[in-house]
């Protein structure tokens, strides 16, 4: 994504997917080093009672000296159960 439209547009619309199913999330590791923080998990996804998907993810985030958020690599993996 590239500008501030584009990341407001996809937060948007991830905000109603996740206000139509339920989500169970795990979170195995947080580790912080310098200015990244990496944080990896699981997270079901479930609608009317049945699961529609499980994800093994691993979020990057990088910050400036001043603290400040500059990049996220999200990374997803779909497990099939």
């Amino acid at each position: 994504m590239v500008g501030n439209e584009a990341v407001i547009e996809n937060c948007k619309r991830t905000a109603s997917y996740f206000n139509s199913v339920t989500t169970k999330f795990s979170t195995w590791n947080v580790i912080a080093e310098n200015n990244i923080v990496v944080v990896n998990g699981t997270g079901e996804f479930i609608h009317n009672g049945e699961q529609l998907s499980f994800v093994s993810a691993c979020d990057v985030y990088t910050f400036n000296d001043s603290n400040e958020l500059q990049r996220i690599d999200s990374y997803c993996i779909n497990e099939i159960t």
